[in-house]
């Protein structure tokens, strides 16, 4: 479906997530979509993406972080042990398996050493946010 030319004329780097604002306004990747949502709509509550500037830019570390790390290394095995064996067919060679798995779960100790061993209960801070919103779907992937 996102090959299509019409999500194409949605958005131009035929991947999912996207949206269409106010009937005109396309927008990709999730960081900034989640960016945006949070500026068009402030009756949000404010935990999930603060106002405060100082919190505020410790979830923007942690999304720009997670994109290269957790997501890159997560998303790797899910499409090597998983995806791509069934969608192509392709066989899993398990040293190779095993290796993406072993980066995969130094980076998810990462996040459990620096981002939740500090005492906090959320990825930034005592409440929830996008941030843990992001963490859960790369944690939860792998398992699929």
């Amino acid at each position: 479906e996102h090959l299509t030319d019409e999500f194409r004329a949605i958005n131009r780097f035929p991947k999912v997530p996207c949206i269409v604002a106010g009937g005109d306004f396309h927008l990709a990747e999730s960081v900034a979509i989640i960016q945006f949502l949070a500026r068009e709509y402030p009756e949000v509550p404010d935990h999930w993406y603060p106002r405060d500037s100082r919190t505020r830019a410790r979830i923007d570390e942690y999304m720009a972080w997670q994109q290269h790390n957790t997501r890159s290394l997560c998303a790797a095995y899910f499409m090597y042990v998983w995806l791509r064996p069934r969608m192509l067919g392709t066989q899993v060679r398990p040293e190779r398996a095993e290796q993406i798995k072993d980066e995969m779960e130094r980076c998810l100790d990462f996040i459990e050493r620096e981002y939740l061993g500090r005492g906090s209960k959320f990825i930034v801070g005592d409440e929830i946010s996008v941030a843990d919103l992001l963490a859960a779907c790369e944690i939860e992937q792998p398992s699929e």
